[in-house]
């Protein structure tokens, strides 16, 4: 269940608009050319939504034709419409269904979501039987979709928007060929001179030292996230089909990469804070355009200024330019290994896209933005001093995000940890040689004090839905934003009008894309009084609280107290839903309490902040291991940060536990039980019983009818 939103801004410094590029070159072969582009007309918007809003009929995506209509190099384009409202529900049941141009149905098992602002939000899977680091990440925009389902069966799948409509790019991996270069890492020993001499990062805290001590004593950004400035040129926004589908591609770099962090278990995460165009060619090597980018042999080009100046004005700790690729670039990108407490160093030119024969993987974001965290590729020798590297191993055969692939290893999306042996079987690195997980509690407490943090993190989760009797949901009249809009009930469909965010500071319900929330009119205490969108002002009668309410994790099940039991230490698990009054919880935003319908509160054991500290109930006392609040994607958010988590496979029996907010399935909870007001403890009801799309929503004395349950939404 995702509650959070990130930051996502567009800094429109030159113009955002252009022609939507198609490009058909060949399907394999040496490096050359791109083929001309072709550009389709302008589709009516009802055309447009229609393609990426069909109706959930069981699958993501349906095929408009089986026989591919063009070619990006070694990829066939396969058109398609798209449902989100499939990967809506994918989030809540825990599978999605994609069907391959060969007719295979990918059953895919939910991870993730993870929110940005503009409506912008990526899903993360994986396909069934698939490795750990093949992870499907996919991100869904307004009108625009890309990313990938991974690499199955000897093929790599990847979903992207051209023209303005949505396409499964299919290609056999043996046509693939990574444009990647082995000296893409520029060490600052070479050019360090070349700069005048300068401060460390701005901000930064001396004597700090590892990640434990920033955490321990917040820094001047938040001390596990490193924010992120992206630029990108006309050649790029066009490639990848204007301002709006730009932004939901570079979500998906950033998300891809982010996917490197989770699969290594280390608690750090990219946020996009900004994007900006600037007015810079694709086809100069990507080794010059990083000395124009960071002004290290001569001035910073002046097409690039804007970067800088953004970076400043958006508080980006990294910076980078992201073009579309073609082989004049040389690689697939280039960045300074720094990692160190000079910021003027944060700067990385990505390459993204196909041409001809040779491609960018989807993992190149995560890759220079590692060298930028200090790393090199792997030992070649074994004799190279420190542990700050990526590995491979043909035994396995895979190489990790930092490291290059030799005698046909995959990637692997993940940043190399010896403590995990989930890489095809094998070790993810190799104790004091390959080790950026170990690594990494050194260098990002230096990056993410680069800058301090402009773009707040806000107090809501994320947006989702609330779903009431017979599959309809709670929707503002026409998606209107003013004051005074009416509320009604209408089939779910996933759109921005039917997406809600709890406020914890208000305890409010706030409309996706708006600054108003859920508001009863004239601030009446009459049954029937109709619901309204409104101006947050927090007060009572926008303020709302659950109760008789089931706690539901991912696959169905509830938390449960364990053999019905009522009494202090009583331990909780997951259990089919029964109804039961160890199954029923109440959840008072204003004090964080979880209670119990026998009387006592969710409880943190011992006040333990330790990963996989027990819960249990006890007597409700206002302490803080009783405290809890909604976080980010889906979470319940208890003592010392840390969220409920199920300790294992979702079963009747499952116990659990306490663990660091890791944004996986197994820490997505939904609530399903009656909404009330604080301004008189009335319950939210709609009035024809989910029998009517149109009908108004309104507050009515709480009689525990169908009219009054509700399920808060992971999406």
């Amino acid at each position: 269940m995702g509650w959070s939103v990130a930051a996502l801004l567009c800094a429109g410094l030159s113009a955002c608009g252009g022609a939507i590029d198609q490009k058909h070159s060949a399907a394999s072969g040496g490096m050359h050319a791109s083929a001309a582009a072709t550009v389709a007309q302008p589709m009516a918007a009802t055309q447009r939504a229609s393609l990426f809003d069909a109706k959930d009929s069981g699958a993501l995506i349906r095929y408009t034709s089986r026989t591919p209509t063009g070619h990006d190099g070694a990829f066939a384009l396969y058109p398609i419409t798209l449902s989100e409202a499939h990967a809506i529900k994918a989030s809540v049941d825990g599978t999605m269904t994609v069907p391959t141009p060969d007719g295979k149905n990918l059953q895919i098992t939910y991870q993730s979501r993870r929110d940005a602002k503009r409506g912008i939000w990526t899903w993360v899977g994986r396909v069934n039987g698939q490795p750990m680091g093949n992870e499907t990440v996919i991100s869904f925009g307004k009108d625009a979709v890309f990313g990938s389902l991974g690499t199955i069966d000897g093929m790599t799948y990847q979903l992207t928007t051209i023209e303005g409509k949505p396409y499964i790019m299919a290609a056999a991996s043996a046509d693939l060929h990574s444009a990647g270069s082995h000296a893409d890492a520029r060490r600052l020993a070479e050019s360090v001179t070349q700069l005048p001499a300068g401060n460390t990062a701005e901000g930064y805290i001396a004597g700090y030292s590892s990640l434990a001590q920033v955490n321990a004593q917040a820094g001047t950004t938040s001390t596990n996230t490193i924010d992120v400035l992206l630029g990108y040129t006309p050649g790029y926004r066009d490639y990848r089909g204007g301002a709006t589908a730009i932004d939901t591609v570079l979500t998906n770099l950033v998300e891809t990469a982010n996917q490197s962090f989770a699969n290594a278990n280390i608690n750090v995460r990219y946020r996009l804070v900004g994007t900006v165009q600037v007015d810079y060619p694709d086809n100069t090597p990507n080794d010059g355009t990083l000395n124009e980018l960071t002004g290290v042999s001569q001035a910073t080009a002046a097409a690039l200024v804007p970067l800088h100046d953004a970076r400043d004005r958006f508080g980006a700790d990294l910076v980078g330019l992201v073009r579309r690729f073609n082989n004049s670039q040389q690689s697939c990108g280039v960045a300074w290994q720094s990692g160190g407490t000079d910021s003027r160093w944060g700067y990385s030119v990505i390459s993204d896209g196909v041409d001809g024969g040779y491609y960018c993987t989807r993992g190149t974001l995560a890759h220079e933005f590692g060298h930028l965290l200090g790393s090199g590729h792997q030992h070649e020798t074994g004799q190279e001093p420190g542990f700050n590297f990526g590995h491979r191993s043909d035994t396995g055969s895979f190489h990790t995000t930092m490291a290059y692939a030799v005698n046909g290893q995959s990637e692997i999306l993940v940043y190399s940890s010896p403590a995990i042996s989930t890489c095809n079987g094998q070790s993810c690195g190799v104790p004091d040689q390959a080790d950026n997980a170990r690594a990494f509690l050194t260098t990002v407490p230096n990056v993410v004090q680069y800058r301090q943090t402009v773009v707040p993190f806000d107090d809501s989760s994320s947006p989702g839905q609330i779903m009431g009797p017979s599959g309809k949901c709670i929707d503002v009249i026409n998606g209107e934003t003013g004051n005074g809009t009416p509320i009604q009930m209408w089939d779910c469909n996933g759109f921005r009008q039917q997406k809600w965010s709890f406020q914890r500071g208000s305890r409010s319900l706030r409309g996706q894309g708006t600054d108003k929330v859920l508001d009863i009119s004239a601030v009446s205490r009459a049954n029937g009084a109709p619901m309204q969108l409104y101006q947050s002002l927090n007060t009572a009668n926008q303020a709302w609280y659950f109760t008789n309410a089931s706690l539901i994790a991912t696959g169905g099940k509830v938390l449960d107290v364990v053999a019905y039991g009522s009494t202090n230490g009583m331990p909780l698990q997951l259990w089919d839903n029964l109804g039961g009054a160890n199954q029923r919880w109440s959840f008072n935003p204003a004090s964080g309490e979880i209670r119990v319908s026998t009387g006592r509160c969710l409880d943190v054991v011992n006040f333990s902040t330790a990963p996989g500290t027990p819960v249990q109930i006890w007597d409700c006392n206002g302490t803080q291991n009783q405290a809890w609040q909604l976080g980010k994607n889906g979470a319940i958010v208890g003592y010392g940060g840390n969220c409920l988590e199920i300790a294992s496979t979702p079963q009747n029996g499952t116990s659990i536990r306490m663990a660091t907010c890791t944004g996986s399935s197994a820490q997505a909870w939904r609530i399903r039980g009656q909404i009330r007001s604080e301004l008189h403890g009335k319950c939210l009801d709609d009035s024809a019983g989910g029998t009517l799309n149109g009908a108004r929503v309104q507050m009515w004395e709480c009689l525990g009818n169908v009219n009054q349950t509700w399920e808060l939404q992971s999406n």
